[in-house]
């Protein structure tokens, strides 16, 4: 909800202060010329790259990790910890906002300053990001006490969200000017019928099975 606030802020802003800009005005090859192409047919332009196919297909797989940590850690915190609902969702959501928005900021900045040396860590920083995150997240499972446990939860967690940013950018590099906000919409589509669509459900079946 907190959230939500400075959200509304901006796009009222947005909405009565700012213009519609010429698209690629800022690109090398200046602003685009014909009609922008419908959704679908970036959607089919993007599924019909491999390497795009390969970088959603991660996405999705950190889309299920991310959203499956979201529904077990409440959870987690009140069986484990024995402490309250009320204390577990404000333990959850501390996680969340922190690492959510350094996990953005290092994957946006973090990852725009090493591009500039080398444009394949678009892919070598999420990778290096989630393959952090594992033995992260195993450690601060078996950690005895909540306080121990929150100090490497919390690292866990900005890990994991670092891939979200450069995922964002990658879609939007391999397409021109025209198409970039349906490239954008085209990883939210992944992410929410995959990650927030999908994993709740099946999170919830397992942990009712063990």
């Amino acid at each position: 909800v907190a959230l939500a606030i400075p959200g509304f802020v901006a796009a009222a802003l947005a909405i009565f202060t700012l213009r519609e800009p010429r698209r690629g005005a800022c690109d090398a090859g200046g602003p685009t010329q014909g009609p922008t192409p419908s959704a679908n047919a970036v959607m089919r332009f993007l599924f019909g790259k491999r390497s795009m196919r390969h970088v959603l297909l991660g996405a999705a797989f950190s889309a299920i990790a991310l959203n499956g940590m979201g529904q077990f850690f409440a959870r987690y915190f009140v069986a484990v910890f024995h402490v309250g609902p009320a204390q577990a969702g404000g333990l959850l959501g501390l996680l969340v906002v922190v690492a959510m928005s350094s996990g953005f900021i290092i994957g946006g900045f973090g990852v725009d300053w090493a591009v500039r040396r080398d444009r394949r860590w678009y892919v070598w920083g999420p990778c290096i990001s989630l393959l952090l995150a594992m033995p992260l997240f195993e450690i601060g499972l078996l950690q005895p006490t909540l306080t121990r446990a929150m100090a490497v939860l919390l690292p866990a967690h900005v890990a994991l969200f670092i891939f979200y940013t450069p995922t964002l950018a990658i879609a939007q590099n391999m397409v021109d000017a025209s198409m970039r906000a349906s490239a954008a919409f085209t990883v939210a589509i992944v992410f929410g019928l995959v990650g927030t669509g999908l994993v709740p459900t099946i999170v919830g079946v397992i942990s009712d099975l063990a």
